[in-house]
């Protein structure tokens, strides 16, 4: 697994792992690894973008006016949101 990990269009990292939650399959868990030494806020969120070219992007995005002086450790979980994809506005 090494689908790019980006934060503001540069890629910051790689997706390292994908396992299920729980039995029901309901929900996934992704693990991934930055390569640079990036704080990213507590209030940040993560989004599974696709591109016309097939390949799938873990995008993560925050309100600069909402930063704050809280951010994510390693092993801790991000919210997620959903993305409208590449027909999502039609």
């Amino acid at each position: 697994i090494s689908n790019a990990v980006n934060i503001n269009g540069f890629q910051v990292g790689s997706v390292v792992d994908i396992a299920e939650a729980d039995q029901d399959i309901s929900s996934i868990v992704v693990k991934f690894k930055l390569e640079k030494d990036i704080r990213v806020p507590n209030t940040a969120a993560a989004m599974i973008k696709s591109n016309p070219l097939g390949n799938t992007i873990i995008e993560i995005k925050w309100d600069t006016l909402s930063r704050g002086s809280n951010y994510l450790h390693s092993g801790d979980t991000m919210q997620t949101r959903l993305s409208a994809g590449l027909f999502g506005g039609l």
